[in-house]
């Protein structure tokens, strides 16, 4: 994906893509693909946050902002199989949100600089199977360290 407003997937046989997403405006980190699902965030005003069908291509879902609104997107994952995680620009933001709901379920804001990169320990989530996990944010020269684990005490 990049700035053309395409997302092109290619198979390693053929010479060229062999299929088109036509919408998303990629400026980083922003696929991800889980399965049969590519999860893109893009850095625009609107739709900024889409999943699709990887094997079709055909747009599935367009998340909703956030109440205090959209962020231009730098970065996104999947999140285990009930979370997404962004990070952007405009609002500063690292943003997790329940697949199920589709509403925030975390939500930090007007960090220093745009988020630009994002990563959570993918191991972990498999060896565990939930979405407990450490989280990296990168935003100027800082990084985050985030946990959305719940700290049970004995």
């Amino acid at each position: 994906g990049g700035w053309d407003d395409t997302v092109q997937i290619w198979d390693q046989r053929a010479e060229h893509s062999v299929r088109r997403i036509f919408g998303p405006h990629i400026c980083g980190e922003g696929i991800d693909i889980d399965r049969k699902h590519i999860l893109t965030s893009s850095w625009r005003k609107h739709d900024v946050l889409q999943v699709w069908d990887l094997g079709s291509g055909n747009r599935i879902q367009t998340l909703p902002p956030d109440f205090s609104g959209d962020s231009l997107l730098y970065c996104g994952q999947w999140l285990g199989r009930q979370h997404i995680i962004c990070g952007g620009s405009d609002n500063n933001m690292v943003r997790i949100i329940d697949k199920t709901t589709l509403g925030s379920s975390g939500i930090i804001m007007n960090l220093p600089s745009g988020v630009y990169s994002i990563d959570h320990d993918r191991n972990r989530l498999k060896q565990h199977h939930n979405d407990a996990t450490m989280i990296a944010a990168t935003a100027g020269n800082q990084v985050y360290l985030l946990s959305n684990a719940v700290i049970k005490k004995d």
